[in-house]
């Protein structure tokens, strides 16, 4: 099949470089084809090309704005990239998944799908929180309850020159939904100024 996912497109012999070959030589014949630019961005990610990624799964979005898999891989590659536009793509992820059982699932297989193949890029604690959401909404709470886990376990080690300003909002969200939030630094700082 052309549509793979990000760990099938490494088949048996890693060979993502060849088939990303082969997919590109099917966009010349194809530049209408959302299929192709869905599969191409995907070989990218695989890669560790998140910008060329970028580029193909948004042409895959443009082309067939229906497109799930390409909105799913464009909010991974989104988060990845710590690219601010990632919350977007999650709100839009959210609310499709709202409408349909099968996209949830969809949704849900393709989060736990790009985390177990993180490949040459690392895991964002914003795909985890996207997928605890996912999970709750599915009734699979311990799904939802180790993707909070595994996100926390991501912002309290991660290296601070990887982290932007979002990663503060994306450490309270996570913790609110764990049940504990974490104070916002401003709390933090008044506490400290008054003595408590």
């Amino acid at each position: 099949p052309l549509i793979l996912t990000e760990g099938e497109c490494r088949d048996g012999n890693g060979d993502a470089e060849r088939t990303l070959g082969e997919a590109e030589a099917l966009k010349i014949k194809m530049a209408k084809s959302s299929e192709v630019a869905l599969a191409t961005g995907t070989y990218m990610m695989a890669l560790g090309r998140p910008n060329d990624a970028l580029a193909e799964l948004s042409r895959a979005l443009h082309l067939d704005p229906g497109n799930d898999v390409a909105l799913v891989r464009l909010f991974v590659t989104l988060a990845g990239n710590n690219e601010p536009t990632s919350w977007d793509a999650l709100q839009s992820v959210l609310e499709r998944a709202s409408k349909r059982r099968s996209t949830n699932r969809l949704f849900l297989e393709e989060l736990n799908t790009a985390l177990k193949s993180e490949g040459k890029r690392k895991a964002h604690p914003q795909v985890y929180y996207g997928l605890a959401i996912l999970a709750s909404r599915a009734d699979l709470m311990e799904i939802a309850a180790d993707a909070i886990d595994q996100g926390l376990v991501l912002l309290t080690t991660a290296e601070t020159q990887g982290m932007d300003k979002s990663w503060l909002l994306l450490r309270w969200l996570v913790g609110a939904y764990a049940g504990a939030p974490p104070p916002m630094p401003r709390e933090t700082g008044k506490a400290r100024r008054g003595g408590t």
